[in-house]
């Protein structure tokens, strides 16, 4: 028994991935991030304050608040960002992916390419409430949204990607 997806990409699925991604195979990054920017705001804001209570605040410091806010801006976006990004670099011209899970591998095509990908080539794979991640690497993922399973059960694709790659489905709560 194999499954056949049918997958036009969505902004959703990029910002699904980047979460998860985050969550798993960069949680220490993304960690080590937030308090970088954590402290540098908490930092830069005594420092405001305390030049505000001597009277010597400048345009220099002035300047500087606004990079910092751009900083926690761009933090707080970074995912949305990310997923911008992702999907304008990915999506341009391939139109819908057509992708075959047989017994052997997983077939992949869409209007500039055709491939393959052996279940022994992925490197984990994570699933949410709406869609799978197959780990190609440590970067880039095919990403099978349960919605797009034209064959088979999304609900037992789980327990067949498990049986070809010999990799635990690991849920992750985005």
């Amino acid at each position: 028994m194999g499954f056949k997806a049918e997958i036009a990409y969505e902004f959703e699925d990029f910002l699904r991935w980047n979460k998860v991604y985050g969550k798993t195979e960069n949680r220490k990054r993304s960690i080590a991030m937030k308090v970088f920017f954590a402290v540098m705001l908490l930092i830069f804001a005594g420092c405001m304050v305390f030049l505000i209570i001597i009277d010597e605040l400048n345009s220099t410091m002035i300047v500087g608040g606004v990079f910092v806010a751009l900083a926690v801006i761009v933090m707080l976006f970074k995912d949305r960002l990310n997923a911008k990004v992702s999907q304008k670099q990915f999506v341009n011209g391939l139109g819908t992916e057509y992708i075959c899970f047989d017994e052997e591998a997983i077939s992949v095509k869409n209007n500039k390419a055709e491939g393959k990908n052996y279940y022994s080539g992925i490197y984990a794979v994570y699933a949410d409430n709406e869609r799978f991640y197959l780990l190609l690497d440590k970067r880039h993922a095919l990403i099978l949204p349960k919605k797009c399973i034209t064959e088979g059960d999304p609900e037992s694709f789980a327990g067949f990607i498990s049986e070809k790659t010999g990799l635990e489905v690991k849920f992750v709560k985005c």
